[in-house]
């Protein structure tokens, strides 16, 4: 086979992205195939390849009905068939469907569906066993892999239905891709679709096209949309495509109201708008009517768009996995493109409430004690995501992609030297202080107050002993000094954040507690130095 010959012909490519040629030839090799390759690396052709050259049919299973729907209208402008079966699938195509595979006709090769519809359509199910009878059933391909892993950050229950495909056809081949997957995910994803034979396909996450930079989110709101709307003058955005990320639907219509109120071309696009608008507001953003578009992580998944030259984090990400996906949307043509993200520990601990806020409602559902105590893990693990995420924001030295590469499991890279905000400054010698008297005093601080240990409490304690404390007349003892200590504090299990939901209200405040290994700092049995 000349695979070379046929990216041409249907693709119009001289040559395979790397690994691209090998993955695809691998496929007639007859083992299950694991690809984790970054976003923009041509994942698609991977299997799309393999099967439109193929007599058989290979099955798609895609987590969002918008990505399946993106998937196929690029396919069908490059003149090549595919059909689709899940609920919003025509009943014209799904007779189409089911001629092709009673009347043995194989001009479709690509079937795309939901795990939903592999796990609960009888009707689709019977399709898939006539293929095997005829032994046209190719291979089952798993896009978005990681939502298979309760230890990624977009686990989604579905697709825990998919270890069923095993059951069912045992013999017929499973392609797992994804763009993320730490190790963990990735044994996940071995583990639970039983490969047994299998090849692992990975290439470097770094791209060096994509420039990160971490900006202090100001207060109060007003100021930060100003330095936003600043950054997106400054730096030629207004012309340009890009996406905005908040976290919640009223960030967004808020942002972007402001944007536009001040010359600024932008919509708004979250799940709370109808299917109409969002796909409306989609096409407006594609076709270039519409320059940038402020979204929740609702956008996103799977958005073939090559020209995306910035991704702004207005808040905090859940995690660096999700994060790294995020900006993944930008340079897909591999044109220098800005990744900058607005970070404050305010909007990490938001992040936290509406984690906690939205295990709570789904709590109620839970009926056995293992899944109460499964939920309750899975919790723990997600807040455990966003404090690794936490330490990639306040490491001011260490290079950014660096950091990214190493935590998703590659080794050795070295730093970007020009990609990152880490790597271009002046590198800052950072000096080693000793903080112990410090912790101390917070430690001390939370041990008095109890319940009421909130942060501004804390502080304002703080400063008080301060004051009237003479062996700190000799120190200065700013605010950032105060928060590092804290977060140390925090980091290193000596206290713990806990979100109480205020009597009487819908608010919610994030109380200090101890952990019992405070006890040793308040018996100044350890030395705390950090650096500063």
């Amino acid at each position: 086979m000349d695979w070379k010959q046929k990216l041409k012909d249907f693709y119009s490519y001289d040559d395979f992205i790397q690994p691209q040629h090998k993955i695809v030839k691998d496929t007639r090799k007859g083992y299950d195939q694991l690809v984790i390759l970054p976003t923009g690396s041509g994942k698609s052709i991977c299997y799309q390849l393999p099967a439109i050259v193929s007599s058989g049919f290979s099955i798609i299973i895609s987590p969002l009905k918008a990505l399946i729907k993106d998937q196929i209208d690029n396919l069908r402008k490059r003149d090549i068939l595919v059909l689709s079966f899940y609920g919003d699938t025509t009943k014209k195509e799904k007779i189409l469907l089911a001629t092709e595979i009673y009347n043995h006709q194989n001009t479709h090769h690509l079937i795309y569906t939901t795990p939903e519809t592999i796990e609960n359509n009888m009707q689709f199910r019977e399709y898939l066993d006539v293929l095997e009878y005829r032994n046209k059933l190719d291979r089952f391909v798993i896009d978005e892999a990681h939502c298979i892993s309760q230890w990624g950050n977009n686990f989604r229950p579905a697709y825990l239905g998919l270890q069923k495909i095993r059951d069912f056809y045992p013999t017929v081949p499973i392609m797992a891709l994804t763009a993320t997957a730490t190790p963990p995910v990735q044994d996940d994803i071995v583990k639970l679709l039983r490969f047994s034979k299998y090849k692992k396909y990975t290439k470097s996450y770094f791209r060096k096209n994509l420039d990160i930079s971490i900006i202090h989110k100001s207060t109060p709101i007003r100021v930060h949309n100003r330095n936003v709307l600043n950054l997106i003058i400054k730096e030629d955005f207004r012309d340009k495509s890009g996406i905005i990320y908040c976290q919640t639907r009223k960030k967004c219509e808020k942002l972007s109201l402001y944007l536009n109120e001040n010359g600024l071309n932008t919509l708004a696009y979250h799940a709370g708008l109808s299917k109409k608008i969002r796909t409306e507001t989609e096409t407006s953003w594609k076709s270039n009517e519409v320059g940038i578009i402020i979204a929740t992580i609702a956008f996103g998944m799977g958005i073939d768009k090559s020209d995306v030259r910035f991704v702004i984090h207005n808040d905090t990400p859940f995690s660096i996995e999700s994060y790294y996906q995020e900006i993944g949307r930008a340079g897909r043509d591999n044109l220098p493109s800005k990744c900058i993200l607005y970070y404050s520990d305010a909007d990490r601990l938001a992040g936290k409430k509406l984690i906690k806020y939205s295990f709570t409602q789904t709590l109620e559902y839970k009926t056995t004690k293992q899944e109460v105590k499964k939920h309750k893990t899975n919790l723990k693990r997600t807040i455990k995501l966003l404090d690794i995420f936490e330490e990639f924001c306040i490491d001011t030295n260490t290079c950014r992609h660096q950091q990214i590469s190493t935590y998703l499991g590659e080794k050795n890279l070295e730093s970007c030297k020009t990609s990152c905000d880490n790597c271009i400054k002046p590198l800052r010698v950072l000096k080693t202080v000793n903080v112990s008297n410090i912790c101390f005093e917070i430690v001390s601080i939370i041990h008095t107050l109890q319940d009421s240990a909130y942060k501004t409490n804390i502080a304002a304690s703080f400063k008080k002993r301060c004051r009237h404390t003479n062996k700190y007349k000799t120190q200065q003892i700013t605010t950032k000094r105060f928060e590092k200590c804290l977060t140390y504090l925090r980091l290193n299990k000596f206290i713990k954040e806990r979100i109480i939901k205020l009597k009487g209200s819908y608010g919610s405040m994030c109380v200090y507690k101890l952990y019992e290994k405070a006890k040793q700092i308040l018996k100044n049995n350890i030395s705390i130095d950090i650096e500063i």
